[in-house]
């Protein structure tokens, strides 16, 4: 009897507020067309295809990163960047290099500190670097990041990462930490980190690599490959670049190329394309939202 006068009292409560009903109704609606993230919902907007995400993480995968504005942010600029965290005395050269000082101190962006709360916890990590990852003591806490954001197994994959004999020269490193990547041929790096895990007998399929980069540049080129591709740092940007660096919440297992428009993360068609009418596939979301209650509200009655 208690379950159905909850049930009755949950009707009476739509019936008596239409604005409600349409609002849960929507909400459904989103839930059938966009589904769940593995670690929650994401917050990538696609209108001109479906949004895919890869809700299962049981075959081995590949989380990806550029380094500066990514999992950094702009050196100890706490006042627009309030979570991120400096480090003090270790030098990073990034975009500072023509000012008076050179440096300024190593700044960790939020996702660098919480790269645990992310779906890539559970893959292999590696890195793609237009710049070089400063000196031995950026990059020792950049590994230590990273081993810090992924579960020990795969930790345990992870090799040292020293900075190479002459950075001068700004030479293409080898895998799995590529720095002196080229801006726009990332992609092709990313080929070279699969192919290392793949030398030590981990076989990651293309729809399993996913890369996160805060310049567009970097991020397009993906679309001429299977892999998937986010930028980052869309609601905090310097000209091209990221500012504050990537967000947790940025890092979900979506599907294609998604890149930054007007501080959200948008799906590569819906800026390339002119918005489709989604008035047909909204009204046929809600009909099949609304059925899906309906079902749930009688199966409760009965």
């Amino acid at each position: 009897q208690a379950q159905v006068t909850s049930a009755h009292c949950f009707a009476h409560l739509l019936a008596a507020s239409p604005m409600f009903w349409r609002w849960t109704l929507s909400l459904v609606a989103l839930g059938l067309r966009v589904g769940e993230a593995v670690d929650g919902v994401t917050e990538v907007q696609c209108q001109n295809r479906s949004l895919q995400i890869n809700s299962d993480i049981s075959r081995p995968c590949l989380c990806a990163f550029d380094v500066d504005r990514t999992l950094t942010g702009y050196q100890e600029l706490l006042s627009e960047c309030p979570n991120n965290e400096v480090k003090d005395g270790v030098k990073d050269f990034a975009y500072l290099y023509a000012t008076p000082r050179g440096f300024g101190f190593l700044t960790l962006s939020e996702l660098a500190q919480g790269l645990n709360s992310t779906f890539c916890r559970r893959c292999y990590l590696g890195v793609a670097s237009a710049g070089g990852a400063g000196l031995d003591d950026e990059k020792a806490v950049l590994l230590s990041v990273l081993h810090a954001g992924v579960d020990p197994s795969l930790s345990a994959a992870l090799p040292n990462w020293t900075t190479e004999e002459d950075p001068s020269q700004q030479i293409e490193s080898a895998a799995p930490f590529v720095v002196w990547c080229g801006e726009g041929g990332k992609h092709r790096c990313v080929s070279k980190i699969v192919e290392w895990y793949s030398e030590r007998n981990v076989t990651i399929l293309d729809e399993d690599v996913y890369f996160f980069d805060d310049k567009e540049d970097n991020i397009r080129p993906f679309a001429g490959t299977d892999y998937n591709a986010l930028q980052v740092s869309c609601n905090s940007r310097n000209g091209s670049r990221g500012l504050c660096g990537a967000l947790p919440s940025e890092v979900t297992p979506v599907r294609g190329v998604v890149l930054c428009a007007d501080g959200a993360q948008v799906c590569l068609e819906d800026i390339d394309h002119s918005p489709m009418d989604t008035s047909t596939a909204g009204d046929a979301a809600l009909t099949a939202a609304y059925l899906v209650v309906a079902m749930a509200l009688s199966s409760v009655v009965q």
